[in-house]
Parts: structure tokens; sequence; C-alpha cells
């Protein structure tokens, strides 16, 4: 797959962050301050990834301010940045990938009384975007301060960088954006998961039911037992959403049954469960078997 990169400062072609992508994919990057050109151009590359930041495209007086002469301004000037992508949206079948973030260098104190003018226009980009998305279905998005938060938004940002060479993040942020580039890309270009395989001992809940029985288990409210209720509620929304959920254990079908009919505090029931592998086979063979009772192949399981 090839990937045209453009970003409303500068991003380094050859930098070690790059290499999540660069084994799987071909790189090609838009020169300095060109992103309305690159946006407007109908590309040959498979994917266009735009990389947004806020402060590039805002002055520092609209984002400091909170005047609403100042708010009105840094809206009209999304208004018309978006209006570049919209165009795009419209005249093109390729990916559109778009990343935003911002570095937000308002203190602490701007916040303790009035919402300064950077958080509501930053909230305002990311309105804008999704109202997009919902419009156009290849137009996926990346909020890349979510995808910092884990590692500190401020460790993702280098103003030495900015300043020598016009890029604004770290190494550290470099990697993260084609590390989460590469997750939405291997999303959209493999074939969707139809149907979760799952076990029952130490995963559907604690302990071994052919050993401990029924109440010996460890599922519930309290404790290690919670960790494996949540477990179940979040596959119990996947089955909702429509997966195809299964069973393969090496258990007694009977201990298993017992379990998902009479066990007060399970989430998954046995109606939940359209196929259960239970008995001593080796998984792989159980999973084959499943594949050809539902009718599908291996890389939808």
């Amino acid at each position: 797959m090839e990937i045209k990169f453009t970003c409303t400062s500068f991003l380094p072609p050859n930098n070690f962050g790059w290499k999540s992508l660069e084994s799987n994919h071909k790189l090609s990057f838009g020169e300095f301050g060109d992103w309305p050109m690159v946006i407007s151009n109908k590309v040959k590359e498979d994917v266009l990834v735009w990389v947004i930041v806020v402060e590039d495209i805002l002055s520092e007086e609209i984002l400091m301010s909170n005047k609403q002469e100042d708010l009105n301004l840094g809206k009209t000037i999304i208004d018309k940045a978006l209006q570049i992508l919209s165009l795009r949206l419209i005249n093109t079948t390729t990916n559109t990938v778009v990343a935003y973030s911002a570095e937000n260098s308002n203190s602490i104190i701007r916040y303790a009384k009035k919402k300064p003018n950077s958080k509501v226009l930053f909230q305002y980009l990311e309105n804008c975007l999704y109202d997009f998305s919902n419009q156009y279905k290849k137009l996926l998005l990346i909020s890349l301060n979510q995808v910092f938060s884990n590692n500190g938004i401020n460790n993702c940002f280098d103003s030495r960088n900015f300043y020598l060479t016009r890029m604004r993040f770290s190494q550290l942020g470099i990697k993260l954006i084609a590390e989460s580039i590469s997750s939405v890309l291997t999303r959209i270009s493999k074939p969707v998961a139809k149907v979760l395989v799952l076990d029952c001992d130490n995963t559907i809940w604690g302990g071994v039911v052919g050993e401990s029985g029924l109440s010996g288990i460890l599922i519930g409210q309290d404790g290690i037992g919670k960790a494996f209720m949540e477990f179940q509620k979040s596959i119990k929304e996947l089955s909702n959403n429509g997966l195809i959920l299964c069973i393969s254990s090496k258990n007694d079908e009977k201990d298993v049954l017992n379990v998902l009919k009479n066990h007060d505090s399970m989430i998954l029931k046995n109606e939940d469960i359209t196929v259960i592998k239970s008995n001593w086979n080796e998984k792989f063979i159980n999973i084959n078997e499943i594949s050809n009772e539902l009718g599908v192949v291996l890389y939808s399981i």
C-alpha cells in the first residue's frame, strides 16, 4: 500500500519512527507548507494521511484569547482548511486519514476561571471532522492527543525540533503516529473477524471448573471475580454487535453447560454461544470443526 503524508508543519521522511509503517507500505512525504495543494490533488497513492496540529493553522493570539471575535475568527480559519478536505472527499475514492492534535500549552491557571479559545477551537475542529466522517466512508480519524496520552503529551512534542526544522513532534511522537496509522490501515485492509472462540477456565471465569465445581470458580462482584465479569460484559457487547461466540475448552461439556446455565454471576449464557466444543481434543482440531460447522474460513475466526 502506498501512503502519502502531508502535515500542517513538517514531517521528516527519513526518520526511524516510521519503521512500523515502512515494513509493509511505501511512504512519501509532502514538503513543508504544501498541505493545501497535496489535499487538493488527486494523488495516485492508496492512502493520504493529513496530520494537523492546531497551533500550525491558528495563531497564538487567537488560541490564547477569551474574546468572542477571536473565537469566531478561529472557527472561520478551521472552516476554510476543512473546505479543502471536503472537496477532496467528494472527488476521490481513496482512503484519507486525518490525524489531529494540539500541543495545548495553556497553563492550569488559565483553565481555572474560563475556558480558553484553544480548548473550544480544538473541540470545534474535532466535531467538524466527525461530522465529515459520518458523511464520507473513506475518511478515517485519529485523535493524536488520545494516542499520546498514555505517554504524556508533552513527551510527544519537541519545541527544539520545531524551531530547528518546523517539526512539532518528538521521536516518540513520530513513532506513535506511525503505529496508530498502521493499526487503522490494518483494520481496513484485513477482513473483519466474524467469530470469537473462547476458552473457559481462567478466561471467562477464574479457576478450573473440573476441579473446583460450580461454586468454586471465580466470577462475581468482588476481587478477581469482578475482572472476569467485566471481561464477559465486553464479550457480550461484541456479540450484540454481530460477532459469533464459540467455545473451545478442555473440559467435560456438562461442567461447562452447568456454569453457563446455572451460575448467577455469568453474563454469558448458553444461548449466547453458537457452538460449544468442550472435550479433550487439541484446540486447533476444535477450531477447524467450528470453522466447518459455521461455514466460515479460518481467517474469519
